[in-house]
């Protein structure tokens, strides 16, 4: 099944934890405001410059998945 998930971390721009989420971990991610401004509008995260989009496949594993987690526990600490 295909797994989305949204991310926001406090403090940090979308682009800087993309960035991190690049160089550091090797994890590609979108970042911005996703072709939905009025999304990001309603959801109060316009002004923030939007989210982090992570998406997997159906060729994406648990362990991906939890790469991702890890990372993110990292980079926030």
């Amino acid at each position: 099944p295909s797994r989305e998930f949204l991310i926001e971390v406090a403090g940090m721009s979308p682009d800087e934890v993309g960035a991190i989420l690049d160089a550091s971990f090797d994890l590609a991610v979108r970042t911005g405001l996703l072709c939905a401004p009025f999304a990001h509008r309603r959801f109060g995260t316009f002004d923030e410059g939007g989210t982090v989009r992570a998406s997997g496949s159906a060729l994406s594993s648990d362990a991906d998945a939890d790469a991702l987690v890890q990372a993110l526990r990292q980079i926030t600490g």
